[in-house]
This record gives C-alpha cells, structure tokens and sequence, in this order.
C-alpha cells in the first residue's frame, strides 16, 4: 500500500494551534477504517471507477455481484480530526445505464468551497502542503463477464481474471494486468506496465515507463519512450512505437511493426512480415518468417533466418545479413556489409563499404567505391560498378561486368563471360568459362585458362595470356596495348589466323611467320584451318607461342 506524505511549515502548524509541544501530548498516530459495498449485477455489464492517490486490485469470479472494499489509513492527525475525516469520507457504488460507477468520496471533494476546519487540512493534504499522509487501497470482485473503464492517478492497479472491453489511465503508477481477456486500453505514465496472458486484443500507451507484455492472443499495439519494451509471445500482429526505448521482441505469429530510436533493438520467431525504423539503433532480427524492411543509421545492423525478402535502408551502419529465403536490397555507406546465403537476386549500395558476399542464388548488383569487395560463389551473374575498390571474385556461375579503378580485380573459376572496365586496375583472371573483355591501363592484365573469345584494350598494360584451355573455332582474340610487350600462348592443335603487329619492339614466335613489311613489324601466322581470327598490335615487343 502507498502512502502519500505530503510536508507541513511549522508556520501553518501553529495556524492550526498545534504547537510542537502540544502535538506531542496529543499522542498522533495511525488510523485504518474499511468501508464495503455489494451490488448484485450481470455479466457483461461496465464498472466505471474514478480515482486518484489510490492502490486498487480488481478479481473477477463466478459469482454475480460486485463487492467493493476501500481500505484507508490516515497517520499524524490528533483523534478528533482523524473522526471529521473518516466521517466526511465515504465509499459509493451506483447503478448506471450499462453497470455501476464505484468511487471513494474523501473530504476533499465533500469540503470544498469552505476554508475551515478539516476542509483547509484537506486541501493542504492533497495540495502537498503538510506531513499528514493518506493512503487508500481499494479491492473490487466483479463477474468474469464485465467491462471496466477505469482512471486513476499516483496508485498502483492490479487486474486479473475478467474478461471485457477494458478502457483503464492509471498515471504514475505500476500497472499489472494477468489472466484476463476482450479488449483492453491501457494508458499510463513514469509506471511500469505489465500485461500477460490476455486473451484478445490490446492497446498500451505508456509515457516514460517500462512496458513488459506476454501470451497476448490477439493484435498487440504499444507505445512508450525513455524506457524498456519487452514484448513476447504475441498471436497476432504487432506495432512497437518506443522511441529512445530498448525494445526485446520474441515469438509474434503475426506480422511486427517497430520503431524506436538511440537504442537497442532485438527481434526473434515473427512469423509474418517484419518493418524495423530504428536510426541510431543496434538492431538485431533472427528467424522471420516473411519478408524483412529495416531502415537505420549510424549502429550495426545484424539479420539473420529470413523466410522472405531482405531489404535494408541505412547510413554509415555495418550490416551482417545470412539465411535469406529471397531477394536482398541492402543500402549503406562508410561501414562493412557482410552478406551470406542469399536465396535470389542481391543489390548492394554502399558507398566507401567494404563487402564481403557469399553464396547467392541469384544475381548479384554491388555499388561501392574505396573499399575492398570479396564476392564468392554466385549462381547468377555479377555487376561491380566501383571506384578505387579491390575486387575479388571467384565461382561466378553466369556473365560478370565490372567496372573500377586504381585497384587491383581478380577473379577465379568465371563460368560466364567477363568485362573489366578498370582505369590503372591490375586484372588476374584465373578460368574463363565464356568470352572476356577488358579494358584497362597502365597495370600488368593477366588471363590463365580461359575457354572462349579474348578482348583486351591496355593502354601501356603488359598483357599475358596462358595456359588457355580452348579456343573455339567460332571465337576471336583482340589484344591491343601500347608501351608494353604482349605475351600469347595458345593450346596446342589451335586453329588459328593470326597477325601481329608492333612499332618498335620485336615479334618472336616458334611459328612459321609471313612477314607483313620490309622491318618485320608485322607478320601473319596461320595454324591449323586459321579459322581463329587473332589480332595483337603493341608497341613493344610481341611474343606467341
């Protein structure tokens, strides 16, 4: 039980004509006195109740009435002031058209207008002028069936076991609602909630106070700030707005809307879909069921067991994302995104992110500049536009079209076919399924094992190719550079057409040559059927084997 104590000057003491001596002989102390009402009633009907400064526990049970039991303690009142009050209070329940209206009827309502006597006392009491405290407890049964409308103010409340349209304020104040069920409305401030095992639907406004709901089998709308929010086993869907709150959600069948801000952000088991706005908030969501939208700034963002698509609005967050059932859209800047297990196509926007992708059933779109990209083991095909980035790409499954700078971009087991725009990038290819072009400068170009068509535009690039698995005869090979040699080793039984060309380096072969020229800067090579049309210019030397 609460006691509401309230400071007294020693200047309106004497008013009264208690002087500290005298108030000692006066022997003050403590008084409790009950009061009770009953009411026969159906279920069904509305219990209205208005209160303030009062704890208040209400029970639902099997039987048809109401019983109503105020219990107040008054403390530090001489005998005959503790008498006024307790007779000017008095405890009412009233029939009305949809059920009964229950208050406590203190001296503070009955006294008002007049300055004497008890009356002032009261005033001062409730005005928070004096050390007198007052508490008042106030214990309902109503039937199982019944509806309660409810405000109260600086009291705890306490409801369990009833079933019915709840419309209850209870400000400043600890709020716990058990076994109950219908609809319920609940609104509060600077006092815990506390709502479990509620059969139906349920509405929670809480301001600057924690929120702790469970086992609610209907729809589940809450709100609060400042404070924490955890919220578990949820049986239909969910809307969460808590903003500079800790939010903790688990188990929610339906689908779950959150926002929140500053703080952390933990999400797990939402069978439907799930929307997450949460800037500078730690984020982290595991095992829904559905689709995922999450929209951050500034924290780490970690997703993981996603039954639908994935996508990510953010700013300078790192971003981990794994087990996605469909697409992914990811969107950040300045930080590292890690994504794995992707069961469709993938779009990554980040600028100055470094990457790191793996396993993705789909196509995969990465936008990026400055940072370092790790991309492995992708069934569809690959699309780098970046800038300044290292690039590293092996066991792409279909076409990849890079493009980058300054950088180095080498690629492993490429089972489609390659273009490299990549201005100063050093390019490795090691295994080239299809046709490759590149275009680059000023960086060594090296191609190992390749299988189809070769195009190579290297300003002052030294280019080698070697160790080539096929050259079908419906292909062609384009090399062209400047300032820097060319070397060429094609597979043995090629057929081949080819014409070399260079300005002031020297063409060296084991082949048969026919020279183009009276210099022998230009010769042509036929091996085979010379199906194979192959072309090298350079200034520098050019060497075929």
């Amino acid at each position: 039980m609460k006691k509401y104590a309230f400071l007294l000057s020693t200047a309106l003491i004497i008013s009264y004509g208690f002087a500290a001596d005298i108030s000692a002989a006066a022997g003050f102390h403590s008084e409790i006195k009950t009061y009770q009402k009953t009411a026969a009633t159906q279920p069904g009907s509305t219990l209205h109740i208005d209160a303030k400064n009062t704890d208040i526990t209400i029970t639902g049970t099997a039987q048809n009435q109401i019983t109503a039991q105020a219990e107040i303690e008054i403390s530090d009142l001489d005998d005959d002031m503790r008498k006024e009050f307790f007779e000017n209070t008095n405890l009412q329940l009233e029939e009305t058209n949809d059920g009964f209206t229950l208050r406590v009827e203190t001296p503070n309502e009955r006294l008002k207008g007049t300055d004497k006597g008890l009356s002032r006392l009261i005033r001062l009491i409730f005005d928070g002028s004096t050390d007198i405290s007052i508490s008042v407890s106030l214990r309902v049964t109503v039937p199982e069936k019944y509806s309660i409308d409810l405000k109260n103010k600086y009291g705890d409340l306490k409801l369990e076991n009833v079933t019915g349209n709840h419309t209850i304020s209870n400000d400043v104040g600890f709020c716990d609602i058990a076994n109950a069920g219908g609809s319920l409305i609940l609104r509060g401030s600077y006092g815990e909630m506390n709502v479990s095992d509620f059969a139906g639907t349920i509405k929670l406004r809480n301001r600057n106070g924690d929120v702790f709901a469970e086992k609610i089998t209907g729809m589940a709308d809450i709100a609060t700030s400042y404070k924490n929010a955890r919220i578990h086993n949820i049986q239909g869907d969910l809307r969460v707005d808590a903003p500079n709150s800790t939010v903790k959600v688990t188990e929610v069948a339906g689908d779950c809307d959150i926002t929140s801000s500053y703080r952390e952000l933990e999400i797990a088991d939402v069978k439907g879909e799930l929307n997450v706005r949460g800037p500078n908030c730690r984020i982290i969501a595991e095992n829904i069921g559905k689709k995922a939208t999450i929209e951050n700034s500034y924290k780490p963002i970690r997703v993981e067991r996603v039954g639908g698509e994935l996508e990510i609005s953010a700013a300078n967050s790192e971003v981990f994302a794994q087990n996605i059932g469909g697409a992914a859209s990811v969107r950040s800047s300045y930080k590292m995104i890690e994504i794995y297990k992707v069961n469709g196509d993938l779009l990554v926007d980040g600028s100055n992110c470094a990457m790191q992708i793996d396993e993705v059933t789909g196509s995969v779109e990465l936008i990026s500049s400055y940072k370092p990209l790790i991309i492995s083991n992708i069934k569809g095909a690959l699309d780098i536009r970046g800038s300044n980035n290292e690039i590293t790409a092996k066991n792409i499954g279909a076409d990849a079209i890079i493009r980058s700078s300054y950088k180095i971009i080498d690629l492993t087991n490429m089972q489609g076919k390659v273009e490299i725009d990549g201005n100063n990038c050093p390019v490795h290819i090691d295994g080239a399924a299809d046709d490759v072009e590149v275009r680059s400068s000023y960086k060594l170009i090296q191609l190992l094992k390749t299988s189809g068509s070769i195009s190579i535009h290297g300003s002052s690039s030294r280019i080698e190719i070697s160790q080539m698995q096929a050259l079908p005869e419906n292909s062609r090979i384009e090399i062209e550079t400047s300032y820097k040699p060319i070397l060429l080793e094609l597979p043995n039984k090629v057929n081949a057409s080819i014409n070399a060309r260079t300005t002031y380096g020297k063409i060296k072969t084991d082949h048969p040559v026919r020279l183009l020229d009276n210099e022998g800067n230009e010769v042509s090579i036929k091996l085979g059927n010379g199906k194979v049309p192959v072309n090298l210019v350079s200034n520098n030397d050019i060497v075929i084997n």
